[in-house]
């Protein structure tokens, strides 16, 4: 299996092994994302919000 066919979870349900019904990883990064983005709105820094949110989530 090379890289590209991999794909990586983000939360996963306890005593369930059933990958569907996991979030996969980018899912949670644009979600997380979108949220950080609105947040941010309120300081007018939307874009901001949503790329500081995603490096956040990459690098931790």
């Amino acid at each position: 299996m090379n890289q590209k066919d991999q794909k990586f979870y983000a939360h996963s349900r306890e005593n369930d092994p059933n990958p569907e019904n996991w979030q996969e990883l980018g899912a949670d990064l644009r979600n997380v994302a979108k949220l950080a983005a609105a947040f941010a709105l309120a300081f007018y820094s939307g874009e901001w919000g949503c790329q500081g949110r995603i490096m956040d989530r990459t690098f931790s």
